[in-house]
């Protein structure tokens, strides 16, 4: 077996992702790393474990500025949805030493390994050793099948998700898909980034505009729930691919709770539908802590959990680099030593 770089996607290599389904991810696509440069400026790092000409293993990693308007503040490595085994086990050490060679030779801050959901490997415990150099934050996400038809799938659902959803139809709220920049800019992107609190300038606008171009030509469906007087009271955006459509950008507008019914509830069936006639097998809810610290991460989790899904355990994997352990232990340290010097009751 051999490890081979390179700066530029190897050919074929969309082509490769679709083939190992379930055990690849959408972030690992050329699309995803085009789009993700026009927001944060990142830049892809392939490898691929090979052996007599197949593709046993690969990895797209990118490279992000921690502050794109300081080259010299550092980079980030991100290895979503990846490594993708596609072959022999024994590729997979070869693979995860690769990516973290390549974060000691890049000297990034850190280096974050988010391995695809399903993908077989991360429940094996043969393979804890292999990433033993890093940190391991477990997490947990719901996987609902929406392979079945309709009716089914309606039927599966709880009491009053299917009363919420006949709720929000009885008062008019409509379901709208975003068919251009400048709707999705309108009734998207404004009310999402202003639910949660965040100011879009002009640079980011723009970002996202040239972003809408790529996104729309990949897979991405961005849903808005609007009432009759036109205000959006929700969004949902989602992406499909190799079998697996993966909630993004969720939200809720403050004229939503103005309502006795969830818009969220119709925007998530509305997208169920929507991947399952694109021929997708399941719907990541995307990933809730499994032990919440606030009102708001109980919340999600509960919102997530009230679906027909699957709740799983998963990995997310860190690395950096030891001298910034050090680093961050010489400042937490000493911290920790004075707040224990004014603690009476500091144990032994």
């Amino acid at each position: 077996m051999q490890l081979i770089r390179s700066d530029l996607p190897p050919q074929g290599w969309d082509d490769w992702l679709v083939e190992a389904g379930l055990e690849s991810g959408f972030c690992q696509t050329t699309a995803r790393a085009h789009s993700h440069s026009l927001l944060h400026g990142s830049r892809p790092v392939y490898l691929i474990v090979e052996e007599d000409g197949e593709w046993l293993a690969g990895a797209q990693i990118l490279n992000m500025p921690v502050n794109p308007k300081r080259p010299d503040a550092g980079i980030r490595m991100f290895c979503d949805e990846g490594p993708v085994l596609h072959g022999d086990t024994k590729a997979l050490g070869i693979i995860l030493n690769g990516i973290i060679d390549i974060a000691r030779a890049e000297n990034t801050e850190s280096l974050r390994i988010y391995p695809p959901v399903l993908a077989h490997w991360i429940n094996d415990e043969s393979n804890e050793s292999l990433l033993a150099a890093c940190a391991c934050n477990h997490w947990q996400t719901s996987v609902v099948d929406i392979s079945t038809d309709e009716d089914t799938l309606f039927s599966s659902l709880e009491r009053s998700i299917k009363k919420s959803i006949r709720k929000c139809r009885k008062l008019g709220i409509t379901v709208h898909s975003c068919q251009s920049v400048d709707e999705f800019v309108t009734s998207f992107l404004n009310p999402y980034t202003s639910a949660n609190g965040q100011v879009l300038d002009a640079t980011k606008l723009q970002g996202y505009r040239a972003w809408w171009t790529v996104v729309n030509q990949s897979g991405y469906l961005f849903l808005y729930a609007r009432d009759p007087q036109g205000r959006v009271l929700a969004t949902l955006g989602s992406i499909g691919f190799a079998g697996m459509a993966t909630e993004i950008m969720s939200a809720r507008t403050p004229e939503s709770y103005s309502i006795n019914a969830s818009p969220q509830d119709l925007l998530h069936w509305e997208s169920f539908c929507h991947h399952a006639r694109m021929k997708q097998r399941y719907f990541n809810l995307a990933g809730f802590s499994p032990s919440p610290m606030s009102d708001k991460e109980q919340g999600i989790r509960r919102y997530k959990e009230k679906w027909p899904g699957r709740v799983l355990d998963y990995p997310l994997y860190t690395w950096q680099p030891r001298s910034l352990r050090k680093k961050l232990a010489g400042i937490i340290q000493p911290a920790r030593d004075r707040l224990y010097a004014l603690w009476p009751g500091k144990p032994d």
